[in-house]
């Protein structure tokens, strides 16, 4: 009796470690952190380069781009990659789910939008909010915009 005690104590502590791994693996991989639009403004002024990528989960040729910034952080993991989606903040669950879904594995901010028009300017003066757009910097200069799909030999060319 006391031995099937001790062993159904071992199961659930087992469980419970397993449980918190699990959550702990899911949330540090796939949190959505959110950023108004002057810290968005902010982020090509990092050292290195910086690829950012505007997307939405309802944007299709933003689905089809992802296998490419996955491959490219897989395959460059010095790259500063971050994609901003331009989702609803009532949908950061969705988005979430999405990246995780996707295997995201890069940045993925939710874009908490208070000055849009600033922020544009800042990243691309040309460039009026389309999705998907993606911007390279180098030490904070922009050396590449793309406004719509992109494909993998055009985002290879712009991160050399």
């Amino acid at each position: 009796m006391q031995h099937q005690a001790s062993l159904k104590n071992n199961i659930y502590w087992i469980i419970g470690i397993a449980t918190l791994a699990l959550i702990s693996a899911c949330s540090s991989s796939s949190r959505i952190q959110r950023l108004n639009d002057a810290a968005i403004a902010k982020l090509p002024a990092q050292k290195g380069t910086v690829v950012l990528n505007f997307w939405a989960t309802w944007c299709q040729p933003c689905v089809e781009e992802i296998p490419l910034f996955i491959r490219l952080q897989q395959e460059h993991p010095d790259i500063a990659l971050v994609g901003i989606s331009m989702d609803e903040l009532d949908q950061e669950a969705q988005v979430q789910a999405f990246a995780r879904k996707h295997g995201m594995n890069y940045r993925v901010i939710l874009r908490q939008g208070e000055d849009f028009e600033t922020m544009v300017n800042s990243i691309d003066p040309e460039w009026i909010g389309a999705l998907p757009a993606t911007f390279v910097f180098k030490d904070g200069k922009r050396v590449y915009s793309k406004i719509g799909l992109i494909t993998e030999q055009e985002l290879l060319q712009a991160v050399k």
